[in-house]
């Protein structure tokens, strides 16, 4: 190739200084369509040049050259290989011309590998090619290339390396020699994984990299950047590939760690602990830091079991004292959160193997001494991680408030495991440390947080059980008496991180409710509320005011009988908020359903006083919501808002009117009678609430098509359907149904989803109550107007739940569906038919679970059997069998499994007609990988199986087989 060098030269330096884009577009177009004809003698001649961006240029040229070729011939090969390795040993070049040009050598080996043969290749630059390889798959033969004729001259230059004293050898050539050592651990693992090769002979890597550790001062930059490498090295090793460290190693890189006088130990009082130099080293440290942890991480169960040896004490020791590094964690310091992770393992070994613990020891005072150990380890990590979760002064939380939270609530979790392991006296020196923060004259705010903080924690996930929870009665009840409830006063907007106090306090209230519900909690129940309560009202935070608000109605559910002298400052509270636009929609619902579950709970037996209660409330949101629909023109969105939550507050009235445990536990029979008979006769409060839907939901014209007032609506149905008495909200069923009949045609498609699934929960609770007659009015009124509406392309959702309605029916009660009209029926079948043409996977898991139903009958007579037959053998079970082949075999792999079942139930019920219906339907269904042969197969391999199991493997392999896949694990693959 002719080229004209100079010009050549003129194009790349142009290039490189240049800022015109057209220019540079230009200038990239010829010279790369030079360096596609080269064959290296262009990228040779640059090379030669005194120019640094021509150099650069001709190491890129190789590049492209190499990339071209790939497979060279021998004296092609020979050439390029031997202008490589000239170049490589020309020190005038840049480091970044000599790097490229390394990764060209690298690139020229894995495409030419076989020709290449043994080199005496002792550069240690050579030897970084490793990391370009690790890059690239990996064959057998190219790792014991690597193993027989690379490797040997990357172990002489150890040995080498180790033979000097390292003071005699350039820090840069150390930092290569590191990198490069690192890189060959990854290699090495990754060669044993993917061939038979084994490195079992690498003792100079390992003495080069522990060298290191054994004979650096701590006096320079560059020292500290040698050790870093090293420390990075030997935690990669023991990541990756432990056995390069024999016991003697490990026992060795064990003393240099963690002994006082060598490495580790000098390194902790030097660097680690020595506040005048550590936040320089911060990277330095936490590699070290992340190293012992590696290391010991290895063989905790060993020191678990050795806790009281004094080597493993001084360890221990040694740990905690990093643990306890100085700083706030996640804003000055990251070592504590590291080691959180090690202390969380380390106490798991002791839960995990708690009676293998027990029966170590069998002398009762070498046990003691063992437990003794164990607990003082433990209590001290937890006194240092108390204090480290304090909340530092506004300003500096501010720096990485996400993170220092997130560590909290780690090391909360944390204390959690600590309680498991020592269990009820550990809860008790927390709640003596808390107490200790308050009981004193000068109150420390901070320290009661932390505290706190780790008390709800533990609560919350300590109490599931009721005898777990019964265990922290006294000491809660101690912390109470202490005067804990006194600190409220102080707690103003004034004091430093107000809100974050305040918010633990009402998770550490919300987290003792199994307390406040005993005899000892009334008495502190009137502080609480009065606190909770100026909260809502108060507070300028709104987080604040719903985690409050939450609180008060956990409380108002769980302690209900204690809080009837409450109910006038709740009844006050909530009219106010009702009256109120500006309240949280979320606390006023909230509120609603708090004040009813005390009332409730108060009335249980009182049916008429509860009457009067829920007359004068829903009457309150009536007149409200009534004036506001009358006098807005234009709904606003704040507005909008403000009355959908008022008709939440109704569903939570009605959630809260729900019996509160089992009838036979709170009423004797003639009770129960007597309440349930109030209730069926009701003639104010159950009016009162139709009243509201009907005005929400069909008479207010901007709501009558909103999907979200049809759901609140259907809600406020659903919270008496399942109650075994009348109560408030059990309507009778026709009331449920006119509505429906009467919200249906004023609705828009995507409230038909809310209308179908009450629908549906109708259908669960209370198919017994439900006839023929009814059935037929539903479908007639509800579902059959809009079939022709909404086909297979309509709303998932819409589209799901009304067959999810049918699905119901059947599970349930058949006769519903069958008899109610059979020319509905049949046409339900059709229209569920034809929704196999959609793909989405929540239909075509819904038709599943229809078809199945309908096929099998499980709840079925043999009258209803026949039927279904019937119709199936007329001309549906053809239709049904043709759609759903359709469907399965359009549609993805991952909706396969929705299919399978009912292919089993049709092929278990229906054996012979659908052989008869796949030999009508397969021979008009092409598929370009399937002949007529492969579907004859197809059939007889399906029906042998008689809709086992083993029909889903036979409908897979089919479904591969239309696609034109293979199965991953198949040998033909």
């Amino acid at each position: 190739m002719d080229v004209n060098l100079i010009q050549v030269q003129q194009h790349i330096e142009r290039l490189y200084s240049t800022r015109d884009p057209g220019e540079i577009q230009s200038l990239q177009s010829v010279l790369l369509n030079l360096q596609r004809q080269d064959d290296g003698h262009l990228a040779k001649s640059l090379l030669g040049t005194n120019s640094k961006n021509c150099q650069y240029f001709g190491a890129l040229t190789y590049t492209v050259v190499i990339n071209n070729i790939r497979e060279f011939d021998e004296s092609h090969l020979q050439s390029l290989k031997n202008d490589l390795i000239s170049s490589i040993g020309n020190n005038t070049y840049n480091w970044l011309v000599i790097k490229k040009l390394i990764s060209n050598y690298c690139l020229l080996f894995i495409f030419n590998y076989k020709q290449f043969q043994a080199d005496p290749i002792n550069s240690l630059l050579v030897q970084l090619t490793v990391e370009e390889l690790i890059k690239k798959e990996q064959i057998n033969e190219l790792h014991e290339i690597m193993f027989s004729q690379l490797f040997p001259y990357v172990y002489s230059t150890y040995e080498h390396l180790n033979s000097c004293l390292i003071s005699s050898i350039p820090y840069s050539v150390h930092i290569l020699g590191l990198d490069c050592l690192n890189s060959w651990i990854g290699y090495i693992s990754m060669s044993e994984t993917q061939s038979k090769i084994r490195y079992t002979d690498t003792p100079e890597l390992t003495r080069y990299v522990f060298s290191f550790l054994e004979g650096l001062q701590f006096d320079s930059s560059e020292s500290l950047e040698l050790i870093n490498k090293s420390v990075s090295a030997i935690t990669e090793i023991l990541e990756v590939n432990p056995n390069m460290l024999d016991f003697n190693k490990k026992l060795y890189l064990k003393s240099l760690l963690f002994e006082e006088t060598k490495f580790g130990g000098r390194f902790i009082n030097e660097i680690v602990l020595n506040v005048n130099v550590n936040e320089e080293f911060t990277d330095e440290i936490s590699n070290f830091v992340n190293l012992c942890i590696i290391f010991l991480q290895n063989g905790l169960l060993n020191m678990a079991k050795h806790l009281t040896e004094p080597t493993n004490r001084f360890i221990l020791n040694l740990l905690l004292k990093l643990t306890n590094y100085p700083g706030i964690p996640k804003v000055e310091e990251n070592v504590s959160d590291q080691f959180l992770s090690f202390w969380e393992e380390f106490f798991n070994v002791f839960i995990d193997d708690e009676e293998a613990f027990d029966s170590l020891y069998k002398d009762e005072n070498t046990k003691l001494e063992f437990y003794s150990t164990r607990n003082a380890i433990c209590n001290e990590v937890c006194k240092i991680y108390w204090e480290k979760i304090k909340l530092p002064a506004p300003e500096q939380l501010q720096l990485n408030r996400s993170d220092f939270f997130y560590f909290k609530s780690t090391v909360g979790d944390f204390f959690s495991i600590v309680y498991s392991l020592l269990k009820l006296s550990f809860y008790k020196d927390l709640v003596e440390l808390a107490g200790s923060k308050f009981s004193s004259s000068e109150l420390d705010l901070n320290g009661l947080e932390s505290a706190l903080f780790i008390l709800h924690k533990v609560n919350d996930d300590s109490t599931f059980y009721e005898s777990q929870s019964n265990l922290l009665i006294n000491p809660i009840n101690s912390l109470m008496e202490a005067g804990l409830l006194k600190i409220l006063p102080s707690l103003t907007p004034a004091i430093p991180n107000y809100f974050n106090f305040v918010s633990t306090f009402i998770n550490f209230i919300s987290s003792i409710q199994f307390y406040l519900k005993t005899d000892h909690g009334p008495k502190y129940l009137g502080d609480i509320l009065e606190f909770l309560f100026s909260i809502i009202i108060n507070s300028k935070d709104p987080k604040l005011s719903l985690t409050s608000s939450k609180t008060i109605l956990n409380i108002c559910q769980e302690c209900g009988p204690h809080l009837v002298v409450f109910l006038p400052t709740l009844k006050n509270l909530l009219n106010e908020m009702i009256q109120n636009d500006q309240i949280d929609n979320l606390i006023r619902a909230r509120m609603a359903n708090s004040y009813i579950s005390i009332s409730h709970s108060a009335n249980l037996k009182s049916p008429r006083e509860f009457s009067s209660v829920l007359i004068e409330l829903l009457s309150v949101i009536e007149t409200r919501a009534g004036n506001l629909m009358a006098n807005v023109s234009i709904l606003e969105e704040h507005a909008e808002d403000y009355l959908i939550s008022l008709l939440s507050c109704v569903t939570e009235i009605g959630k809260s009117s729900v019996l509160p445990g089992e009838v036979e536990d709170l009423y004797t029979q003639e009770e129960a009678n007597a309440v349930s008979d109030f209730w069926k006769n009701d003639t104010t409060v159950k009016p009162l609430i139709l009243s509201i839907i009907r005005k929400y939901s069909i008479d207010f014209q901007p709501f009558s098509n909103k999907s979200t007032i049809t759901e609140i609506c259907c809600q406020i149905f659903k919270t008496g359907l399942n109650e075994p008495i009348h109560n408030p909200f059990k309507f009778d069923l026709p009331v449920i149904f006119e509505y429906l009949a009467l919200k249906i045609r004023h609705c828009d498609a995507n409230s038909l989803y809310h209308i179908f699934k009450l629908i549906e929960t109708i259908t669960l609770t209370n198919y017994k109550l439900l006839d023929e007659l009814t059935v037929n009015d539903l479908l007639t009124n509800v579902f059959i107007p809009h079939f022709k509406d909404h086909d297979s392309n309509s709303d998932p959702d819409m589209l799901s739940s009304s067959t999810d309605v049918f699905t119901s029916m059947l599970d349930k009660k058949p006769s519903l569906l069958l008899y109610s009209n059979v020319n509905l029926f049949v046409e339900v079948l059709h229209y569920s038919v034809n929704l196999f043409k959609s793909n989405e996977v929540s239909i075509i898991k819904s038709l599943s679970k229809f078809w199945t139903a309908v096929i099998l009958l499980k709840r079925g007579s043999q009258q209803d059997q026949e039927l279904v037959q019937n119709i199936f053998q007329q001309s549906l079970g053809r239709l049904l069998l043709q759609e759903l082949l359709s469907s399965f075999l359009n549609n993805s792999r991952s909706s396969l499994e929705c299919y399978y079942l009912v292919f089993r139930s049709l092929i278990s019920k229906y054996q012979l007609f659908v052989k008869n219906w796949l030999m009508e339907i397969l021979p008009n269904m092409n598929w370009k990988h399937v002949n007529d042969h492969d579907k004859k197969l197809f059939i007889d391999k399906l029906l042998l199986t008689r809709g086992q199991r083993s029909a889903n493997e036979v409908l897979k392999k089919f479904w591969l087989q239309v696609n034109g896949l293979v199965e991953f694990n198949s040998k033909n693959y």
